[in-house]
């Protein structure tokens, strides 16, 4: 039952990226990148990396950083790549509580783990350049 579900998920992404003309649309191309996230010298597990194009139209891809800090973007799927152009980047980490506070009884607000100007395009001062052809590695090295 359990592989029943999971061909009929995997069946619907494939046929929701297929978009409304019926398959007739070509997806536009990727290529791997991947890279390694660092906070204060250390790896950062668990930070979501999203490259956003600079030219419009374009798709926007992102990653999800594992023990060691390394990411792996995805555009339609995992770990497919990105687009070829100039991107924004932006690193967040953050938990939202889902328990209230004992003493007040409200919900805590979120937890960032990095500073928030790295989750803000116009702050993180954060670029990379995806290319057609060679290797797209690009490590960020945050810092407090």
């Amino acid at each position: 039952m359990q592989s029943l579900r999971t061909h009929a998920l995997w069946l619907s992404g494939l046929l929701s990226l297929s978009g409304c003309s019926g398959g007739s649309e070509k997806l536009p191309t990727v290529f791997p990148v991947s890279g390694v996230v660092t906070f204060n010298g250390e790896p950062i597990e668990g930070a979501y990396v999203i490259f956003t194009p600079n030219e419009k139209g374009a798709r926007t891809a992102g990653g999800k950083t594992d023990a060691e800090g390394v990411y792996h973007l995805t555009t339609f799927v995992e770990k497919d790549g990105c687009t070829a152009g100039r991107m924004s980047v932006t690193i967040s980490k953050s938990e939202t509580p889902t328990d209230p506070d004992p003493k007040t009884g409200k919900i805590p607000p979120r937890k960032n783990y990095l500073p928030i100007r790295y989750s803000e395009a116009a702050n993180s001062g954060m670029e990379a350049n995806v290319e057609a052809e060679g290797e797209n590695h690009f490590d960020f090295k945050l810092e407090k």
